[in-house]
């Protein structure tokens, strides 16, 4: 069986306040499956404040990749549904492919992703990274990596993009309100392995999590 872990960085006293519900389905899903589930903050060895806190996702998964077969990351700002849904699975039916990203109204999104325990996945981290023209920008490292699948081909044909994004990043319904139309596609739906509430404030995000849990 693969060795596998679940990453999620949580910064703050407030913030994790928020986000507890959420952390909590995760540690719970992570134990049924067997899954390491890794919650660091920055305290972290690899946190040095010098970007916005979303580009420490990289440096996490490039701390705890080496002891892997595969992470699956996911943000803070997320609830498990179903306790059921195997990202062990899932995974194993792309162990040829470094990363794996779930497609959305802008392209991809960053929320969740799977890493492959490689080398040649340490490289495209370090590249991913390396795009600092974009280290400001209102999608941080998730414009970094729209930016290397749409322009650097030996990044692209390592990666898959999974054009069901609700399988492993379906948002919370809420978002339409914001995003219209376009994120209809990609909102959770009964079943679904776990809502994302991306883009909203943390004390939203607790309300929204606090009316899911039990839904």
């Amino acid at each position: 069986m693969a060795k596998s872990a679940m990453l999620t960085f949580c910064a703050g006293d407030d913030y994790k306040h928020c986000m507890r519900h959420g952390l909590d389905s995760k540690a719970k899903y992570c134990k049924l499956h067997g899954i390491d589930f890794i919650c660091e903050d920055d305290s972290a060895p690899y946190y040095d404040g010098k970007r916005p806190m979303p580009w420490y996702k990289i440096l996490m998964i490039k701390h705890h990749l080496p002891k892997y077969d595969f992470v699956f990351w996911s943000d803070a700002d997320v609830l498990i549904k179903n306790f059921s849904f195997s990202i062990n699975e899932y995974a194993s039916r792309h162990s040829n492919i470094n990363f794996v990203f779930a497609k959305d109204f802008n392209a991809v999104n960053t929320g969740h992703f799977l890493v492959n325990g490689s080398e040649h996945s340490m490289d495209m981290l370090d590249l991913i990274y390396q795009q600092e023209h974009v280290i400001n920008h209102m999608w941080w490292e998730q414009s970094a990596i729209i930016l290397l699948l749409r322009d650097v081909e030996s990044f692209s044909s390592k990666c898959h993009v999974e054009e069901n994004g609700r399988l492993f990043n379906a948002f919370t319904p809420d978002l339409i309100q914001k995003e219209g139309e376009k994120a209809e596609p990609y909102i959770y739906k009964h079943n679904d392995f776990l809502i994302h509430y991306p883009g909203f404030k943390k004390e939203q995000v607790l309300r929204m999590m606090e009316r899911d849990i039990d839904s």
